[in-house]
Formats: C-alpha cells, sequence, structure tokens
C-alpha cells in the first residue's frame, strides 16, 4: 500500500495554530481510525489546527515502514507548505495511540532532522521532499510509549541522538494492562532535562480511551493538550518586560540574558550587599515572572513565585548572573 493523508484542514488557514498528524493505533498490524484517527483529528480541526489522520503501513510492513511513513508526513506537510497555502507551519506535533505512538517515537529517535531513509533502505532514492526536516515540535504519544513494538521489564526509555526532541505530552490509563503505565513513566524520566514533558496517568482508563472514555478526566486530554502546545509554543516568545521597580532593601541590580526551557528572557536581577536574598523579574510565558528567594551560599531557597511557573528554575537563572557585575540600584 501507499501510505497517504486524510486532511481536517481548517476554514481560516491565517489563524491556524498548527498542523497535527493523527497516528491511530492497532500495534504495527492495523489502524483503528474509528476510534483513534477521524475522531481525534475533528476534535484539534474543532480546536484550530490543520489535522491529518495518517494512513501508515502496517503488517506485513515492518515497524521501520511505519516510521518511514512518520518523517515523510512531516516532510510532506514542510515541502508542500506554501502550495497548499497551510498556515501554522511554526507548529508540527503529532498524536499518536498505542502502536501510532510507538511510530512518533520510532521517528523521533531514528528519522529525526536530515537523517534520511536510506538509514533502513539503501536503494531508495532522496527527492526534493526529503531535503525538509523531519523534526517535530509537540508529539503527544498516548498509552504505548515503546518504539519497538514491545512491552518489556527492562525498557529503558527513548534512547536516541536527536538533539532536538519535540515537548512531551504523555497520557495513559492507570487500568493499562500491556505494560504501557510503567513504560510512559520511563519514557518520561529518560526526556526529562532535554525537553519539557508532562504526564497524565487517568482514574479508572484502561487501554484504547481514544478521545476519552466518558464518565472519567480522560474526555479532558485534548483540551489539556492543546493547552500543553499554547504553552510550549509560546516559550519562544519570552522577552523584555516593563522597567522592573526593584523593591526596598535590595541594593545591587544586574541585567542579563537567560536561555532556558521557555526560550530567551532579559532578566533583572537584584540582591542585597550580604547576597542573602534575590529578587528576579522577567517575561516568559507571555507574562511578567517575579522570583524572590534566600540566599545561602549562593543556593536559592524560593519564597515568592508569581506565576507558581518558575521555582525550579530560579536556580539556573541567578546562576547565570555575573557575580563581578553587580550596579548599585539607582
Amino acid at each position: 500500500m501507499k501510505p497517504f493523508l486524510v486532511p481536517y484542514l481548517v476554514e481560516d488557514q491565517l489563524a491556524a495554530k498548527g498542523n497535527m498528524i493523527v497516528i491511530a493505533g492497532g500495534g504495527y498490524s492495523s489502524r483503528g481510525n474509528a476510534m483513534e484517527g477521524y475522531p481525534i483529528a475533528e476534535a484539534f480541526q474543532d480546536l484550530g489546527y490543520n489535522a491529518y489522520v495518517l494512513q501508515r503501513r502496517v503488517a506485513p510492513y515492518s515497524q521501520e515502514d511505519t516510521w518511514l511513513d512518520m518523517q515523510r508526513a512531516v516532510r510532506y506537510l514542510r515541502y508542500n507548505a506554501d502550495s497548499l497555502g497551510l498556515g501554522g507551519m511554526d507548529c508540527i506535533a503529532a498524536s499518536g495511540f498505542s502502536g501510532g505512538s510507538g511510530t512518533i517515537l520510532g521517528e523521533v529517535a531514528n528519522l529525526y532532522g536530515n537523517v534520511q531513509p536510506t538509514l533502513y533502505d539503501a536503494d531508495y532514492a532522496s527527492d526534493a521532499v526529503d531535503q525538509m526536516s523531519a523534526d517535530l515540535d509537540v508529539v503527544c504519544p498516548l498509552y504505548g510509549p515503546q518504539y519497538d513494538g514491545e512491552h518489556t521489564s527492562d525498557y529503558a526509555g527513548l534512547i536516541t541522538e536527536n538533539p532536538n526532541l519535540p515537548a512531551m505530552f504523555l497520557a495513559v490509563g492507570e487500568n493499562d494492562a500491556t505494560g504501557a503505565m510503567p513504560d510512559i513513566w520511563t519514557l518520561a524520566n529518560s526526556a526529562r532535562g532535554k525537553t519539557v514533558v508532562e504526564v497524565h496517568t487517568f482514574a479508572e482508563v484502561g487501554h484504547g480511551f481514544g478521545a476519552g472514555l466518558q464518565g472519567t478526566t480522560s474526555t479532558y486530554w485534548i483540551p489539556m493538550a492543546d493547552t500543553f502546545i499554547d504553552l510550549v509554543m509560546g516559550r519562544g516568545e519570552a522577552g523584555v518586560g516593563e522597567a522592573a521597580e526593584i523593591p526596598e532593601g535590595y541594593t545591587q541590580v544586574q541585567q542579563y540574558t537567560f536561555e532556558g526551557g521557555f526560550g530567551k528572557a532579559d532578566v533583572t536581577c537584584a540582591v542585597d550587599d550580604a547576597k542573602t536574598k534575590v529578587y528576579m523579574t522577567f517575561v516568559a510565558f507571555d507574562q511578567q515572572q517575579v522570583v524572590e528567594g534566600v540566599l545561602n551560599d549562593g543556593i536559592i531557597t524560593v519564597t515568592y513565585d508569581l506565576s507558581g511557573f518558575m521555582t525550579n528554575d530560579a536556580q539556573a537563572i541567578y546562576n547565570a548572573a555575573d557575580q563581578n557585575n553587580w550596579q548599585p540600584v539607582a
């Protein structure tokens, strides 16, 4: 069979939030489009995304063939964006279920960036589409994180040399009997520190909940994923806020640029003479952030975090300050 995409396009491409490739489960042997393909694409379309159900190859084709189908879909959208008039091309995402999840992660682990299909097919003749990047911006692998298609007790997570891992929104039912629940936490832990990771375990839900099992919180996963995508795609917008007013008690200040998981931010950082307390303010997540804390030999204990998002980043942001470049507070 020849793989193809079934499109669900938004009416106004100028308002498109992104492009979501949907891969139904069924292991590597079938495609459960009725539950995990078409309804998912329709839901993301309703939220403002161009969505595409990938009709990947399945048995007797190999799992590597499905990964090849996935990378081709990503590159196809990038290559044809202008001719097809597609908006939202700053965000190419994918949602996959069980074997569809494995299809996504197999591509992320093995066929990312400029890696060519010749990795698995020495006779393959690359074309102009193959010159596009195969990187994804966000992935939503649900209840089936292993890309090798098997659940084993020694699963070690996402082993890859991919330097540009996509942000990951992961979800699984606590009653999933396939082994997907421990695997998804192993996957999450293997990606932490390399990209943004969010994990949800839904109560009273097993394998194959698709768009969500009625009567459970799994019905919220699609709008939650939408919020997550908004969050991570907005992180590159961090920038300069209004001129910071330094609170009383802080006597030394400096300004510098810090680049973290939320993008670049211009930080105003102030300390007292004894460097026993610190005040930092900057823009991230499209809002002004304020973090205060006490210092003990340069180690921060956060006492105030305006948004609640920045506590875990506070030490790294402070460490970026030049300890020899403090200036008096005007």
